[in-house]
């Protein structure tokens, strides 16, 4: 009897920790970037960004930019997600001709983050490109 109760409790610690280990919380510090035209993105030295990733239902469920899924929210935006063994990448487009592309980046070895956006409007054209230091911490002790 006391076998099978430690089995049991051994059985449900491993199921009850393995219902936290899909979602990925990320804590990315700015570290580099380059815009064209060029701009000066020294103010950006340090920003904190804050991410949570749901892999098993490969979606972001918070990033500064917002939700992200493979589901098409609106006939305006496309958004999508992909995860793989070693990047995941997410980001979202407008449809249609001109407007903006934005994709992230995330290498899962290294942690780097990069984050793409091109702008492709009449008055506003460009390429920005931010890189993060990723690390994974503990969302119940955000705040």
């Amino acid at each position: 009897m006391k076998k099978l109760f430690s089995t049991i409790l051994v059985i449900c610690s491993l199921l009850g920790g393995n219902a936290y280990a899909n979602i990925l919380d990320l804590k990315c510090i700015w570290n580099s970037g380059y815009s064209l035209p060029e701009q000066d993105l020294s103010s950006q030295k340090g920003s904190i960004e804050f991410f949570k990733i749901d892999l098993r239902k490969k979606e972001v469920l918070d990033s500064p930019s917002g939700f992200y899924s493979n589901k098409d929210l609106s006939s305006d935006w496309t958004k999508w997600v992909f995860i793989k063994e070693n990047e995941i990448s997410f980001g979202s487009n407008v449809k249609g001709q001109g407007g903006w592309f934005t994709k992230y980046t995330i290498n899962r070895q290294t942690g780097v983050l990069e984050s793409e956006t091109i702008y492709n409007q009449e008055l506003l054209k460009g390429h920005i490109v931010y890189k993060y230091l990723c690390t994974k911490y503990d969302s119940k002790n955000k705040f």
